[in-house]
């Protein structure tokens, strides 16, 4: 039965009332506009948490250095005369303080700090049974042998 009259008014819990005029919207369709407006919300927080989470869980990027191992070994500094040793690439430093020879190889750039004064800095390595001085950095103190 059609009632020809004036139009029936549904209304339901959580739904808007409409007018259910023939051709018009259906309980169906509200829905269908209605409830995806109020999941949008619930989505976009669920996919949020769900992305954060994975980005969260990541591994480091590749490019990240790794922090650098402390050296136990402490610096050792020389201050004397530098000489020219007996092979290539062998020189002897003489301490202004304690009078020592040190006997140490360097690179070629040593070989003309050679008959001057030269502060020597550098670690105290060991190779076998002996201990060698191994120069990490060189400066000219003065220009000749005091």
């Amino acid at each position: 039965m059609r009632n020809s009259g004036t139009p029936k008014i549904t209304c339901q819990p959580r739904i808007t009332c409409r007018r259910n005029v023939a051709g018009g919207p259906t309980v169906a369709r509200s829905l269908l506009t209605i409830a995806p407006m109020k999941l949008f919300p619930s989505v976009v927080l669920s996919l949020g948490l769900a992305l954060g989470t994975l980005a969260y869980g990541q591994n480091p990027a590749q490019g990240t250095p790794a922090p650098e191992k402390s050296n136990d070994t402490p610096k050792v500094t020389f201050t004397g005369c530098l000489a020219k040793g007996s092979a290539a690439n062998e020189y002897t430093i003489t301490d202004q303080k304690t009078g020592e020879k040190i006997q140490f190889t360097g690179p070629a750039q040593v070989e003309k700090f050679v008959n001057q004064t030269v502060k020597l800095t550098g670690t105290m390595v060991t190779k076998g049974q002996e201990k060698a001085f191994q120069p990490e950095t060189i400066n000219q103190v003065a220009e000749t042998c005091k």
